[in-house]
């Protein structure tokens, strides 16, 4: 069966009225990680994206993101009848995958995004579409909360599941949903969305105020006081609405994936197992809330790891990776 992909176009979606107009779905390189990936040199592109021109608010990407880079023009190169999804924050639009040519064609990126000349890689496909089959239109907030959580992807791309992937494909045939709907995950989902309806936050801004405010409280409780022994000293260096924007930005830039595991976060609201919501560690235990010194971890990471070193507990999980 033909895969369904969660798409986005560059940073901050830049590509994404071209692909619109154009009817494609597009990736991107830079010129030294184009070279790499044609060569299929995986090394060589993981060194070159891990260059500081390279990747966002000096946060050097991991492995396992600069693979999914690698792979995602491979996959935007390859495909052919697969379905692709995007979020606008409006609409979901959808299109299929046609088995013309991929264009590729050197650019500079806009000058907000950092003005980088890059290959662009646009892949043809069908008319996008923001209605179902029928005609109905997909607007975003019309959709099941849990159908929000599995449609949008803070990366690049992102494969759908084979049980998210029926109910995508069901979506735009207009089939029935209760299949999916009836499920306890998706009821618990839309009962935790329910109860913050009346925020006016996002999900994601909801998560980044209750962490940043976690952080302004440890910090403000742990200023050397004696108990039993001295609590280290957690000092907070940026006011609370810093610490949100940087938290919105630590966990973009992550591609909406734990810093130390790549375990797929969930946002406050739209959670399925709190376990994997989102949480805010300290990359060094015995330094401060710094700009430089935190990372968005999924909640029972951040207790596994406690007060322990970050890259030993880095060096844990890869082992259990290679088990």
């Amino acid at each position: 069966m033909k895969k369904v992909y969660i798409a986005n176009f560059g940073r901050k979606n830049y590509e994404w009225p071209k692909c619109l107009k154009k009817n494609t779905v597009a990736t991107m390189n830079n010129l030294d990680a184009h070279a790499a990936w044609l060569n299929n040199d995986r090394d060589a592109y993981h060194q070159i994206s891990m260059r500081p021109s390279n990747f966002l608010d000096n946060k050097p990407p991991t492995p396992a993101v600069t693979t999914r880079w690698f792979n995602a023009t491979t996959t935007v190169n390859d495909t052919a009848g697969d379905i692709w999804m995007h979020c606008d924050q409006n609409h979901l639009w959808w299109t299929e995958s046609t088995a013309a040519a991929c264009e590729i064609y050197q650019m500079t990126e806009p000058v907000e995004i950092g003005a980088r000349p890059i290959f662009v890689y646009h892949k043809p496909c069908l008319p996008w579409s923001s209605t179902n089959k029928k005609g109905r239109s997909l607007s975003w907030k019309s959709l099941h909360p849990k159908a929000r959580q599995i449609l949008f992807t803070q990366g690049t791309l992102a494969a759908l599941s084979l049980e998210n992937a029926g109910y995508a494909r069901a979506l735009i045939d207009d089939a029935d949903l209760s299949k999916w709907h009836d499920l306890p995950k998706w009821k618990e989902v839309l009962l935790n969305s329910k109860k913050t309806l009346g925020s006016s936050f996002t999900p994601l801004e909801r998560t980044c105020y209750r962490m940043a405010q976690t952080a302004l409280s440890t910090a403000a409780h742990s200023n050397g006081q004696v108990v039993v022994s001295t609590l280290k000293n957690k000092l907070m260096s940026l006011s609370l609405d810093d610490m949100r924007e940087l938290l919105a930005e630590l966990f973009i830039a992550q591609e909406g994936l734990c810093a130390l595991t790549d375990i797929p976060l969930q946002l406050d609201g739209e959670q399925d197992d709190d376990e994997f919501l989102c949480s805010l560690d300290r990359i060094d235990s015995d330094g401060h809330y710094d700009r430089d010194n935190v990372q968005v971890v999924c909640r029972f990471v951040n207790r596994w790891k406690s007060d322990g070193d970050n890259d030993a507990f880095k060096q844990l999980v890869d082992a259990i990776r290679r088990h």
